[in-house]
């Protein structure tokens, strides 16, 4: 028939990843990586400084709006001597001498420590037993709360008169400097 050469087709053999192929897969793994991470340590792994932080955000909004809804004088004491923060109407008591609202006081973590109260035209407090009012009339005494941890890490919550939130500083912020 033909002289034509015929070409015989060779199936190809299985050679796997070249070394490039690899290097790209690996660096865009380590780019997610590099990326997840501070997002999983924040979501997933909750520290004390961020669920006090949270519990005395919630307690300002909480203690404003009964407050108002009230019509009393509230309160967010911080007591230094035994490591706790309470809030409740002021000079609330039961028969057994505790704050109605207070049989729940928040127990600060061994290595959390609230340095100091700072109210607004005052000093700075840090012991005893201080407390930051909140009014019938929305108004609330401004403060500043500083917290450390054992690593020293410091947060300063700041508390606004007239706004229905609180300003967190990830360093300790004195309100006259603020």
């Amino acid at each position: 028939m033909s002289d034509l050469p015929v070409r015989v087709r060779r199936k190809p053999s299985p050679r796997g990843f070249t070394l490039i192929e690899l290097i790209v897969v690996i660096a865009i793994f380590g780019i997610a990586f590099f990326a997840a991470i501070p997002r999983f340590r924040d979501a997933f792994l909750v520290d004390d400084m961020g669920r006090t932080s949270r519990w005395i955000m919630a307690q300002v909004r909480i203690q404003r709006e009964k407050a108002v809804a009230l019509q009393q004088v509230r309160s967010l004491t911080f007591d230094f001597e035994n490591g706790r923060i309470g809030a409740a109407g002021r000079h609330e008591s039961s028969d057994n001498g505790e704050d109605e609202d207070r049989s729940r006081w928040l127990d600060l973590p061994g290595n959390l420590t609230v340095l100091d109260v700072e109210l607004a035209g005052k000093a700075v407090l840090s012991s005893g037993v201080v407390e930051v009012l909140f009014f019938p009339s929305g108004y609330v005494q401004r403060a500043a709360i500083h917290l450390r941890n054992e690593e020293n890490d410091e947060v300063t919550l700041i508390i606004e008169p007239f706004l229905a939130r609180v300003r967190m500083q990830n360093r300790y912020v004195r309100l006259e400097t603020e």
